[in-house]
C-alpha cells in the first residue's frame, strides 16, 4: 500500500527536523542488512545520542539532504548524530567489522560532504572523552615533574648544609 501525501510530508518534516538538530549525519547501505542486526544497531546508536532512520532517496531529496543527481539502487539508512563526537562512527565501524554489512556511502558535516574513507578514519580516532582523559593525565605528570625539578636543588642544598654542619661540629 502506498503512503499518502500527508504521510510522506510528515516523514519529510521529520527528516528535516532531525537534520537541523544534528551536528552531522551519514548515509549507509541497507543492502542485505538483516532486520535483527539493524534493530541492534539502532538501539546502540540511540543509547549514544544518535538516531537511525530508514528512508527512501526521494524523501531525502525533498528534505534537501540529497541532490537528484545521486542515484542509489538499494535501501538507505541515515544516522543523525547530535553530539560533536566520533563515538557513533566508532560504534558503526566496529559493527561493520563484526557483521560485514552497512557500508558507508558518505557523510555531511557543516555543509561539507565527507567521503566514506574519511568516515572510516574518523571512526578510528579516540573519542572526545578519551582525549580529555589523556590530556589531564599528561598535565598531571608534567606538574609532578615540575614539582620534583623544583624540589631537587633545595634538597641538594639541604644535604650539603647538613654535611657542612656535621664537619664543623
Amino acid at each position: 500500500m502506498k503512503a499518502s501525501l500527508l504521510e510522506k510530508s510528515k516523514k519529510v518534516e521529520e527528516i528535516k527536523k532531525h537534520f537541523e538538530e544534528s551536528t552531522y549525519l551519514f548515509l549507509f547501505s541497507l543492502y542485505k542488512f538483516p532486520t535483527k542486526l539493524l534493530n541492534k544497531l539502532r538501539e546502540e546508536v540511540k543509547e549514544n545520542g544518535g538516531i537511525i532512520k530508514v528512508t527512501k532517496q526521494t524523501l531525502l531529496v525533498k528534505a534537501g539532504i540529497l541532490k537528484k543527481k545521486i542515484r542509489f539502487n538499494f535501501p538507505l539508512g541515515v544516522v543523525f548524530v547530535k553530539e560533536d563526537d566520533n563515538k557513533i562512527l566508532r560504534i558503526f565501524n566496529n559493527f561493520q567489522k563484526e557483521n560485514k554489512v552497512g557500508d558507508y556511502l558518505f557523510g555531511i558535516y557543516k555543509d561539507q560532504i565527507l567521503p566514506k574513507e574519511m568516515l572510516l578514519e574518523l571512526g578510528e580516532l579516540p573519542t572526545k572523552k578519551e582525549l580529555i582523559a589523556k590530556l589531564i593525565f599528561t598535565l598531571k605528570s608534567l606538574f609532578g615533574r615540575m614539582t620534583n625539578s623544583l624540589k631537587l636543588p633545595i634538597r641538594k642544598l639541604i644535604t650539603l648544609l647538613r654535611a657542612r654542619a656535621q664537619k664543623l661540629s
